[in-house]
């Protein structure tokens, strides 16, 4: 019957608990007292009213499309387990010869300095604004570095069996974010949907996971996650991981996959595919993308060392030519000086001394 209504604000929990290199455990999330399934709004929420979408392949023991209900309604029912989670620059003027051409030294140079500091400063900016952004996938990211698993640590499988029939209408929709995981960790998902109402027992699913893994794959990099929802606006998962997906798949990485899936789950502009889709490609960046924050960062303090260098050089350049010209200008003044002074007032040595004087500084 799709998602049931929910007044949103929900709660989770679960657990993470390893087993012979797996692990497994459980979480719940929504709001209950909000009666009525989502499909019971008709087809303004997606998904109502359509046929139900094309199930995963039936596990290899030859089991038919209710292999987790029938494990319900066995001796599963009596197991009780407790499961928690862990969440986690004045232009000289003057007739002296080379005055105006130091100006003009000195004024370009300044240009080229400040064009350089500009484009330091817009290199700095364009790689250090990503890691502010507000954008809420960067909430809550983890810092721990993980890597995804090598090639051929997965043997493809299909993304989802939905047991109720009407929560995947759309299975392109839903594998879009879950291969986006695939690719970025290397961990194939697997969503199993039950029938709505069937528990609300976060153990029993576990339970169900563990036994399941075995069923559905041969291999140890698959995440299974089994989904229930009550039809009260909440929903019970259980999980059961590949001793190689816990390597990405740890406790933190689930904890940040039970919030995303509880974000998602509230938001009635997505549809029932779109909830999983969504939730485990924002889960992908959330928890593989410390390495690339680091390198981010490497990068920031070599660009800031350069940026530091190239202005130390240029207020070292602009000081030479700063002394230059106020040399220029007291050998401008002195000349001017010179030239005004009327003759009558120097003898005929001095004035010699100073005619020769002024040739010499002209030459220069």
């Amino acid at each position: 019957m799709g998602r049931s209504s929910s007044g949103g604000g929900g709660r989770f929990g679960g657990g993470f608990r390893g087993g012979a290199g797996r692990s497994s455990g459980g979480f719940s999330g929504g709001r209950r007292g909000f009666g009525g399934g989502r499909s019971s709004f008709g087809g303004g929420f997606g998904g109502f009213g359509g046929p139900a979408g094309p199930a995963g392949p039936p596990p290899r023991t030859g089991s038919n499309g209710g292999f987790f209900t029938g494990m319900m309604l066995g001796s599963l029912m009596n197991r009780n387990r407790t499961v928690v989670v862990n969440n986690g620059g004045g232009r000289p003027s003057g007739p002296v010869p080379g005055a105006q051409a130091s100006g003009c030294a000195g004024g370009c140079l300044g240009i080229v300095a400040a064009i350089v500091i500009f484009a330091l400063i817009s290199a700095l900016m364009t790689t250090f604004m990503p890691s502010c952004s507000s954008d809420y996938t960067q909430q809550g990211a983890s810092s721990v570095v993980r890597e995804a698993l090598p090639d051929g640590s997965v043997h493809e499988t299909a993304y989802y069996t939905d047991e109720d029939g009407d929560w995947i209408h759309d299975p392109a929709a839903l594998e879009q974010g879950m291969r986006s995981f695939y690719t970025k960790t290397g961990v194939q998902p697997y969503v199993y949907i039950l029938p709505n109402g069937t528990t609300t027992s976060t153990s029993q699913l576990t339970s169900l996971a563990e036994r399941a893994y075995d069923e559905l794959f041969d291999d140890e990099g698959h995440f299974l996650l089994v989904f229930c929802d009550d039809g009260n606006g909440s929903y019970t998962c259980g999980y059961a991981a590949g001793s190689l997906a816990s390597q990405v798949m740890d406790s933190e990485a689930v904890g940040i996959l039970a919030e995303q899936i509880e974000r998602a789950y509230s938001d009635y502009s997505l549809s029932e595919e779109e909830i999983f889709s969504q939730a485990f490609s924002q889960t992908a960046d959330l928890i593989m993308g410390a390495a690339e924050r680091q390198e981010t960062s490497g990068t920031m303090a070599k660009v800031g060392l350069a940026a530091i260098g190239v202005i130390a050089v240029a207020g070292i350049a602009y000081a030479v030519v700063k002394r230059r010209k106020q040399a220029d200008e007291e050998r401008r003044k002195q000349a001017e000086q010179i030239l005004n002074t009327p003759l009558e007032k120097f003898g005929d040595d001095s004035i010699e001394d100073l005619a020769d004087k002024y040739e010499d500084d002209t030459d220069k």
